[in-house]
């Protein structure tokens, strides 16, 4: 299973793996949104260190105690910015598709817990 998460995601905080993985129903669906990511990127012409990373971390609100959710960060490259521009998409489009991935795969609980971000 690390294998294929080093596979789909370029950068990797260790602490948050190391939660994920002592949750073993959530850790798998985890996976399967970050392929569905990357079959909807390539759809539109976008592969991975060309044109976007991924990165998992865990998000922290420093102002509210005990608020921290599992991050999942497309980060555009210089030349994925100019591959959604040059198809007429930008970047809150995008983001609304990875959001409706999402939906469509994680479970409502785990969604309630999972930032998603295009940057």
């Amino acid at each position: 299973m690390l294998n294929r998460l080093s596979k789909l995601v370029s950068k990797i905080d260790f602490e948050t793996i190391n939660n994920l993985l002592s949750q073993p129903t959530v850790f798998p669906d985890i996976l399967t949104f970050l392929e569905e990511v990357h079959e909807f990127m390539g759809r539109i012409g976008l592969y991975m260190y060309e044109h976007f990373q991924v990165e998992i971390s865990r998000w922290i609100d420093d102002e509210v105690e005990g608020w921290n959710y599992l991050q999942i960060k497309v980060i555009l490259l210089g030349g994925g910015m100019s591959e959604i521009s040059r198809r007429g998409i930008d970047k809150f489009m995008l983001l609304k598709s990875l959001v409706s991935i999402a939906t469509q795969i994680l479970p409502q609980q785990l969604r309630r817990e999972v930032v998603v971000l295009v940057e």
